[in-house]
Formats: structure tokens, C-alpha cells, sequence
């Protein structure tokens, strides 16, 4: 396997942006997949501690939840990648 093809990724049931960034830093993890509810204010403080971190917020789709995914979508948007 060729360096740099593949890169470590964790996933987190966390809504703490130290508590989700430190581990990451110690795993050497370049991604981390964020799943359950984490506000606002936590993606941009990820975002401005490490702005080099990939940040995939979950959506869980259930029943007629449409809109509202679409609102998280838009609010999010240029604090995780889609």
C-alpha cells in the first residue's frame, strides 16, 4: 500500500469539540465521522482548532424529516464536508 492512499478516520458519539478533535490528533486520524446531535458552535470551534480536520456530519433520514435535514444541511455546510 502506497503512503498518503489511505488516511485513519474515527468516529465519534460525541458533541464536544475538544472531546472529539484531542483523540483525533492522537490517532493521527485526518477525518473524523461525527454522529449524533452536535450544535452549531461545536462544528465551527472544530473548524477553527483544526481547520485541516475532515468533518463528516451524520444525518440520520427518518420518516418525513426532510426539511429539517435540509436546514442542518444549510447551516452546516461550510463547517463539515458534504
Amino acid at each position: 500500500m502506497k503512503p498518503g492512499l489511505v488516511s485513519p478516520q474515527r468516529i465519534a458519539y460525541l458533541d464536544r469539540a475538544s472531546d472529539i478533535i484531542g483523540p483525533c490528533k492522537e490517532l493521527g486520524a485526518s477525518a473524523v465521522q461525527v454522529h449524533g446531535d452536535i450544535k452549531i458552535d461545536e462544528l465551527q470551534r472544530m473548524r477553527n482548532i483544526s481547520p485541516e480536520l475532515i468533518v463528516i456530519n451524520s444525518l440520520v433520514i427518518r420518516g418525513q424529516n426532510l426539511e429539517e435535514l435540509d436546514a442542518i444541511i444549510m447551516e452546516t455546510s461550510t463547517l463539515v464536508h458534504l
